[in-house]
């Protein structure tokens, strides 16, 4: 699936006013709250995503201005932030910013390294439906594979090959060539070119990242509670490395787990799992998911290799290795005890 993003054209006026809104809630106490409802606004065009950079890149200018941070700390909606926002120049800067590469927003801050690109040159959607696993050859021949319920915009400028994973696992084998190649991931930037590698994004916002032809620079940042943001970090990630953060901003590097390059070809497989966990990864991909009868099964450790798509025949195997039977729903497959 492949859609051009051609949103209804918004006056300027009222998505500077929306961007510096949706600015202000993200940087307040219930930003988890609205972030599935920004991240839709956000989806809606590449006008709007400028118009939140811009409304970032103010901040940022006005921060290291003063030498001090715009921050909401009254935990109420942030309207003093608004109005400032919209006074501080935010009409010229959108009147003369072009493309500002896709999605440079992150839930936060932009990071302070990425710089303007030029005019939008291309811009595209990938997305799979559930249990589709779906490669893509882009615009410069890079290639792109899908997992199952993923999306993946693309931008690409003058100045830069641009893509955000917005949902699911991707893996990404970037063509050579001078322009860098940039994947963003909740509040993780991946910089390559010529490497292969996975990201993983799940609904928690934990990032996994896996290096599978390196190296790879992983540049992630911390905003504390208070709005104050640190200064990035980056991690050189060679192949067989798996890079993760989680919502609490840790971060943690180690070998990358055997078996879980192989989801591309709709393989997995598994190492003294509990069955719960390896249940769950199955049903990502299940129209009648997997179900347990009782809670208790779940704690069973459990290792192999599956099909994951093929959930019929994963119950089936699951019941033979663990001496529990498979009832057959009109929905779903429910495993229970003999």
């Amino acid at each position: 699936m492949n859609e051009e993003i051609s949103p209804m054209p918004v006056p300027r006026n009222q998505l500077r006013e929306e961007a510096a809104n949706w600015f202000a809630i993200m940087r307040g106490p219930d930003a988890h709250t609205h972030r599935d409802d920004f991240n839709r606004w956000l989806a809606r065009g590449a006008l709007h995503r400028s118009a939140y950079n811009s409304i970032a890149e103010t901040f940022n200018l006005g921060k290291a201005l003063k030498g001090e941070a715009i921050s909401n700390r009254t935990g109420r909606h942030p309207a003093g932030l608004v109005r400032t926002l919209l006074a501080c120049g935010v009409g010229a800067i959108l009147l003369s910013t072009g493309w500002y590469g896709l999605s440079r927003h992150y839930p936060g801050l932009p990071f302070p390294s990425e710089t303007r690109t030029n005019a939008l040159a291309f811009e595209a959607r990938y997305a799979t439906g559930i249990g589709e696993i779906r490669s893509f050859i882009l615009k410069d021949g890079s290639k792109l594979t899908l997992d199952t319920s993923s999306v993946v915009l693309a931008s690409y400028t003058q100045g830069e090959r641009s893509l955000r994973l917005m949902a699911g696992r991707a893996r990404f084998s970037p063509a050579p060539e001078s322009r860098p190649f940039a994947v963003r991931a909740d509040t993780a930037l991946i910089r390559a070119n010529g490497s292969i590698f996975d990201v993983a994004l799940s609904g928690n916002r934990q990032v996994s990242i896996i290096s599978l032809q390196g190296p790879l620079d992983v540049q992630t940042q911390i905003e504390s509670g208070s709005g104050d943001v640190a200064l990035p970090t980056v991690t050189t990630l060679v192949a067989g490395r798996q890079f993760s953060a989680g919502p609490d901003r840790q971060t943690l590097l180690q070998p990358a787990p055997v078996g879980k390059a192989q989801w591309i070809e709709g393989v997995q497989a598994f190492n003294d799992v509990s069955l719960a966990d390896l249940v769950a990864e199955t049903n990502r991909y299940a129209r009648n998911p997997i179900l347990l009868d009782d809670p208790a099964i779940g704690t069973l450790h459990i290792s192999g290799t599956y099909r994951l798509r093929d959930t019929e025949q994963v119950a089936d195997q699951l019941a033979a290795l663990l001496d529990l039977r498979v009832a057959e729903e009109s929905d779903a497959y429910r495993l229970r005890r003999r």
